[in-house]
């Protein structure tokens, strides 16, 4: 384990947060507003680093800002009877109630990021249409549907709310007989153990939060104690798996198998990763919001189960960047992207990757653990946007910076330099990129900040040009058929 000597600014951010959470508990008073996914402190802090054109928070803001849920052309449709049946087929309002909420988020942090009130009132207009119509979700979707969609409006609500955003006293009251109506769907503990349930435990803290509960909310933090443990194995659980609350060991080894014949259980292994990477991610997504939002609130659980959250990670994150084989032995060497992926993720190039910004800066920049192929990935996907359906804007809320040392050391355990050549070194305009290999291949360009600037595909070579690219640095990665390569390139 690694500890650094520094703290960068992201991280005095997050301490200045939680000493300020801790106090605020501590002094009687129920709950620190905003609270919930971001506070003022960090709000302020992106909207300056947005204002200094300062990466990762530019580019990040930048996809905020042209996406469609942010958008003061969005068109929000309301239903009053939601009815999702199994991957929502039925789907009647299903999407509907999940993307408006992506809106209500996406519109609210454009509003503080950029203090146009249109924003604000385009986020408002979505609650108020919701609470005015909205009466129930039907069907064997229903829980999970309802524990999607929670967190976006709430999240959106809670900046609204504090940030003198115009969210009148009667605007929150319908909004809280929403969540009243939302709040018994995320309580159901018969609903299953799998990423059900974490996206439930999501909704249900953030509702704690914004409705000021603190039974409410220290019942979600005893939810996310115990069902993070049924999720994530550890070799300190025993030889299998804890059992899923009301399934039996038998039912519970069944439901971690999913379709593979047998499994082993090694540390960081989770309940889904036989089942398929997509799956997974909305299960560990919901469970790692859900752990901010009790930070945010001074509760610590990521330090409580920091072993098992980062060998989760690592242990995926080697598979999803290519750079080890799932062995043999696990979900009989198999594990699938999602659902149209036949032959599963392999070396070199692997699959499903995603950014784990949140929980990186909590286990890497705050516990000091090393995490080298989370930051593979964070640094290979940047910025992680908001799509279905739990995913929300982490680079924007929660990246921070590398430097040039971070980015040298991405992909070395597959590098394939002998294969590929990038020239001239230094550069003034034109590169040329080069491979052996046969069949297509894969380029990108990334800045001195991590930031992916340019990226296509070509057969054997191809020309660059670098033009409109004043950075001093640059690397230039290389995917072929075999293998990956870095190089650095210096533009004059």
């Amino acid at each position: 384990m690694r500890k650094s000597n520094a703290l960068n600014p992201m991280l005095k951010i997050i301490f200045t947060g939680i000493f300020c959470a801790i106090s605020f508990v501590s002094s009687g008073q129920s709950f620190i507003h905003p609270g919930i996914l971001n506070n003022k402190t960090e709000l302020d802090f992106i909207k300056s680093k947005i204002k200094e054109g300062q990466e990762p928070w530019k580019t990040a803001f930048v996809k905020l800002k042209t996406s469609s849920y942010s958008s003061l052309n969005y068109k929000s449709q309301p239903f009053a009877i939601v009815e999702c049946g199994s991957y929502n087929n039925p789907n009647i309002g299903c999407n509907n109630i999940v993307d408006d909420g992506m809106a209500v988020y996406s519109l609210s942090l454009m509003w503080y990021f950029s203090d146009s009130i249109q924003y604000a009132n385009k986020a408002i207009e979505i609650i108020n249409a919701w609470s005015d119509v909205y009466q129930q979700n039907t069907n064997s979707n229903a829980r999970l549907v309802v524990s999607w969609a929670t967190p976006w409006y709430v999240n959106g609500a809670e900046i609204l709310r504090y940030s003198n955003a115009g969210f009148k006293d009667s605007d929150i009251a319908k909004f809280n007989t929403l969540l009243d109506k939302f709040l018994p769907y995320t309580l159901d503990e018969t609903m299953s153990g799998n990423n059900w349930i974490q996206s439930a435990i999501e909704a249900h803290i953030a509702i704690a939060v914004f409705k000021n509960d603190r039974v409410l909310f220290t019942k979600a933090v005893d939810r996310w104690k115990v069902r993070v443990k049924t999720y994530i194995y550890q070799d300190t659980d025993g030889p299998k798996p804890v059992s899923i609350p009301n399934k039996t060991e038998t039912q519970t080894e069944t439901i971690w198998r999913s379709t593979a014949t047998s499994t082993a259980y090694i540390n960081g292994l989770a309940m889904e990763t036989c089942r398929d990477l997509g799956h997974l991610g909305l299960g560990y997504n919901s469970m790692i919001y859900a752990a901010e939002t009790a930070w945010k609130q001074g509760i610590d659980l990521f330090s409580g189960e920091k072993k098992r959250l980062s060998d989760f990670m690592e242990l995926h994150g080697s598979w999803m960047t290519g750079a080890v084989a799932v062995p043999a032995n696990i979900c009989d060497g198999k594990v699938i992207a999602g659902a149209s992926d036949a032959n599963g993720i392999k070396p070199p190039t692997g699959g499903g990757k995603t950014c784990w910004e949140i929980a990186y800066l909590h286990l890497h920049k705050r516990l000091g653990i090393d995490l080298p192929y989370t930051k593979q990935m964070i640094l290979i996907t940047r910025p992680k946007t908001a799509y279905h359906w739990v995913s929300k804007w982490e680079t924007l809320t929660h990246g921070s910076q590398f430097d040039v040392s971070d980015i040298d050391q991405i992909y070395q355990p597959s590098d394939n330099k002998s294969c590929n050549k990038v020239y001239p070194n230094p550069a003034k305009r034109n590169l040329y990129i080069e491979t052996i290999d046969s069949g297509m291949s894969n380029f990108q360009v990334l800045s001195p900040s991590g930031q992916i600037i340019l990226k296509g595909n070509f057969e054997g070579k191809t020309e660059v040009d670098m033009t409109n690219y004043s950075h001093n640095f640059n690397l230039v990665r290389v995917l072929t058929n075999t293998g990956v390569s870095n190089h650095k390139i210096f533009i004059n």
